[in-house]
This record gives C-alpha cells, structure tokens and sequence, in this order.
C-alpha cells in the first residue's frame, strides 16, 4: 500500500496534479510541492483552511462551506469542481479539484484531494467557442454563398446569400442535393474534384461552374470547397460559392465582339485585296492599251483598242459598283430594320420570279408557320431571298427539273430560313473555304459572276445573323439562313 501511494504521488508530480489533505479534528491543512506551485507560494509556505480558500475569487462564505464540509462528511462520493484563484503573485488561474472523504469506523476524520492548473484548457476552449462565434457569425452573414455540405452531397447548412444567390428559400434548399441544382455540363468535372479531396490527393479544390437557379435561369458561380475531417472520417465540406454571372456574361460579350472584329478585320483585308488586285488589273489594262494606241497609226487597230479601252471601262464601272454596294451593305446595317412577315416576304419573292421559274419549269413547296416574323432591313430580306433563290435555279441540274423547298422555323430566339435544291450541288471539300468570297465562282455557268453569296453574307450579317450552307456534288444544297426573331404577327 505504501509502495503504491509512492508511484501514485510521483505520478501526479509528473502529470502535475497537486495533492492536499484536511485532518478535521485537528483542522490541519496539508499542501504538497506541485500545489504550493499552483498557488505560486514558497516550498515552506504553511495554509490554514481560511487561508486557502481565501485564493479563490469565488470564495465560498461560512454557511457554504460547512454546507460543502456537511455533504462530503456524510458522502462516500467525490466532489468535483472548477473554479478560479488568485495566486499568491497575483495571476488569475484556472483550478479543477477533486475532494473525497475518509472514514474510521464510519465516522469522517480526513478529506483528501487534488488540484490541477488547468487554465490553458480553459483558455483553449473558450477560444474555441470564440472562433466558433465567429465563424457562425461570418458564415451566416457572409456576403458570398456559405454552405456545409455532406460528403454524400447534401446540404447540411445554408447561409442567407447562397439562398439569395439560388432563390430557394433555406427550407427548400435543404431539402436538395448540390447535384440536382448543378448545370449538367459541370456536374462530372465538380464530382471529380469532390472525390479527389476524399481520397485525400487534394486537400481543397477550386472552378467556375454553373447553378440552374429556381427560375431555370443559369447563375455562374466562383466555387471554392474544402473537407473539414475528424480522424479519417471526412465531416463535412466547406463551400464558398461567389456570384460571378456579371463577370462570364461580360466575358462571353467580350468573345462576340472579339470575333465580330476579327471578323470584320478579315473582311476589311479580303475587301482591300479586291480593290488592289482589281483596279490593279484594270489600271495596268489601261496602260498597256494607251500605250499601243499612242504607238500605232493604222487605223483599224486604234479602232480595236478603243474598243478594248470601252470594254475594259465598263468592266471598271461594274467593279466600283460592286465594291459600292458591300461598303452600303455596311454603313446600312443597322437602318430600316423592323418586323417581316416571312410567309408574305417569300411568297412576294417567288412571284417576282414566277417566269424565269415556268421557263425552267421549277417547283417550289413553301412549310412556314404565317405567325413567324424576322427583324430586319425590308431590302436586305428580299435580296437575301431573291439570290439564293434565283441561284438554286440557275445551278439546276440538265438531269431534272428544278424542285426547291422552303422551311421556316423558330430555334432559341431565331428565325432559320432553309432553302434545299436538287441542282448541280457544290464540292465543299474544294470550295468550302472560298464559297462566299467575293469574285469566286465553282462551275462554268456564264451567269456567274462571283458576287451574288458574297453580297447575301454581307447582309444576312450585317443584320446579326448567320448563314450556313450544306451540299453534295449532282444532289443538290441547301442554304439555312438565322435571323433574329420578331414579334408574332
């Protein structure tokens, strides 16, 4: 017994628990080194009871203590508790004691007990609940998305803004799966990432996706995640989700008006290659012909330059026309444009060519909702309809007889135009890349002059829209032209 209590006091020397003992007939108090340290009083230092409880800032009053002194005297059971002292120096500290009573032949004469420091504890947890405050504070009243997430991927917890961002309420949010409101595209990419971090090859991970709002309007989102872990048991993810719709909305803006100007940077060096090359090769005609007709005295041959010379001015003049009417088609783009019925628009156009359409005994169906209507300039959608339609005429194949079908339909916001031939057909393998360029021409029809898809470009974009074309070789092509949608009519 006495070899034990010697290993128990060295183990409390070590653990730093302090050990005292009260003799009750004789009301001495006995301290033992570590609690003379605790107390910050010297090695020689001799308590009395009054004195020791006098070192708590809470000390207990004369009823209170006899009440304590009453219960432990008549209890086998030990009296735990926590409270604060005041060392003998003066510094503010922490205590846990431990109080147990001892009996002779049941009757109490000692009370035996331990003391231990245990203000960094204290000191930790109340920060603890301190960074928890504050954390609570910071997560509900963040200005960006907050939400604790499950690792099997619901919500555990929400915060006012991500509610705002998402236009759930926090109920209704709760009761779904990030899964289910993440846009589709982005799912994988999000669910890789989340499965990294659970695997621990990442610690936290970081992307730009996309929320499907309650509205089923698209909401980007800056999303930053982390696991937060006990052990190796994952808890709960950390999600931060900042709004950064404004930001991708200005980028994809960015994007169109970066390839409408590289767009119309090619056009503009397409256009000064024509006007070079071109006036170039008329000026030089010139030149020469002027040349020999200052040369030559017979005059037969003065009359054949000089007709040269008038052949090579009208070639010019209709060059500076053409080039005129691009330049108009730009500086024009955006006046007289307004809502256009499509069924009476077309059915105009197909009477202004009726005869050149019996001569060659063209068909022509017409599938086109009468409701549907475009905006754009009256002129332009003529030109546009009578070209393509005129030309799937004029590149008809000597096998059969012309048949043309005319489609209109509504896709997100647009109109598409669809005009299919049975003509000739066009080798886009070969003339793909070079289809709409100016003076280009794909077969030997005298008709063509390389001009008429290059002008019905210009306009289809000069009024925001887009045109396509497929086509195989003695099958025929067919033109979708995409226009921006009117107002029903």
């Amino acid at each position: 017994m006495e070899h034990q209590l010697k290993l128990y006091k060295k183990a409390a020397g070590i653990a730093k628990i302090g050990l005292w003992e009260l003799d009750l007939p004789s009301k001495k108090l006995t301290w033992d080194l570590v609690t003379k340290q605790i107390f910050e009083v010297d090695e020689f230092y001799q308590p009395d009871l009054n004195e020791a409880m006098a070192y708590r800032i809470d000390a207990p009053g004369p009823d209170r203590l006899n009440q304590l002194l009453q219960q432990l005297t008549s209890s086998k059971e030990t009296l735990s508790t926590e409270y604060k002292i005041k060392t003998a120096t003066g510094i503010i500290k922490w205590i846990e004691s431990h109080t147990q009573a001892e009996f002779t032949n049941g009757v109490c004469y000692k009370l035996v007990g331990t003391v231990q420091d245990i203000t960094e504890q204290k000191e930790l947890i109340e920060t603890l609940r301190i960074n928890q405050d504050r954390f609570h504070q910071a997560f509900d009243f963040a200005p960006i998305g907050m939400a604790l997430v499950s690792p099997k991927g619901k919500w555990i917890k929400v915060n006012k803004s991500l509610c705002e961002l998402l236009g759930y309420s926090e109920k209704e949010l709760l009761r779904r799966s990030f899964q289910k409101l993440t846009h589709p595209e982005d799912l994988n990419l999000d669910l890789e990432y989340l499965h990294r971090v659970l695997r621990k090859e990442i610690s936290s991970y970081s992307m730009e996706k996309r929320y499907i709002h309650k509205t089923k309007e698209i909401v980007w989102v800056q999303l930053n995640v982390s696991l937060v872990w006990k052990d190796d048991t994952p808890l709960y993810f950390v999600s931060q989700i900042k709004n950064i719709t404004d930001r991708k909305q200005a980028e994809q803006e960015q994007k169109k008006t970066m390839l409408i100007i590289n767009d119309q940077n090619n056009r503009l060096v397409n256009f000064a290659h024509i006007v070079s090359h071109n006036l170039r090769s008329h000026s030089s005609n010139f030149q020469i012909m002027l040349k020999l007709l200052a040369e030559t005295s017979n005059e037969e041959e003065k009359k054949e330059i000089i007709s040269l010379l008038l052949q090579n001015a009208d070639h010019l003049s209709q060059t500076i026309d053409n080039l005129n009417e691009v330049v108009k088609v730009q500086l024009n783009s955006h006046q007289h444009k307004k809502a256009l019925n499509l069924e009476q628009e077309i059915k105009k156009v197909l009477l202004s060519i009726k005869a050149i359409a019996e001569e060659q005994k063209s068909s022509f169906s017409l599938d086109v909702d009468p409701n549907l209507s475009v905006f754009c300039n009256p002129a332009y959608l003529d030109s546009i309809l009578l070209n393509i339609l005129t030309n799937a005429i004029k590149y008809r194949s000597p096998n059969r007889t012309p048949k043309i079908e005319i489609k209109v339909y509504s896709v997100q916001g647009e109109m598409a135009l669809e005009i299919a031939d049975n003509g000739i057909g066009i080798d886009l393998d070969r003339h793909g890349s070079e289809l709409f360029g100016m003076y280009k021409t794909f077969n030997q029809n005298k008709d063509a002059r390389g001009i008429g898809l290059f002008i019905t470009k210009n306009q289809v974009e000069a009024q925001g829209g887009r045109i396509e074309v497929e086509s195989q070789v003695n099958t025929g092509t067919t033109f979708r032209v995409y226009l921006p949608g009117g107002t029903d009519n």
